[in-house]
């Protein structure tokens, strides 16, 4: 389980932390690199990586644009991305879509992120990112 950091406790003992992710990106991130098998670091890195990892990228990238409803903004601060990026890996994922297997997968994730959003998150948080 990841945890979140307070965005006012930025320095720890080994110097100054990276900046907290938005929730919808570090749930997404985490569900898309358990269902990939590839390690959160690998997703949250900077380089490209392998193709196993850049599609497990790709599809949390989607996940937290469509399936959280994220503005581009928040999903490109969340990844640490530019914006083409963001808009490539949703295009991307967006034409696999046509792949009937791929897109009920992809289906369930997405019922799968709802059961967690709706659990975990108040009514109150869910209406402002709807």
């Amino acid at each position: 389980m990841f945890m979140l950091r307070h965005p006012l406790n930025e320095f720890g003992p080994f110097g100054p932390r990276p900046a907290p992710w938005p929730f919808c990106s570090t749930v997404t991130a985490s569900l898309a690199a358990n269902i990939y098998r590839v390690r959160l670091g690998e997703i949250r890195s900077v380089s490209r990586r392998r193709a196993r990892v850049a599609h497990a990228r790709q599809v949390a990238i989607y996940l937290a644009h469509v399936g959280c409803g994220e503005a581009m903004d928040q999903v490109v601060a969340g990844f640490g991305r530019h914006r083409t990026t963001v808009r490539h890996a949703c295009s991307c994922i967006e034409d696999r879509r046509d792949d009937a297997n791929f897109d009920r997968a992809l289906d369930l994730l997405e019922g799968v992120l709802r059961g967690y959003l709706d659990a975990f998150i108040p009514d109150a948080i869910q209406e402002r990112a709807q």
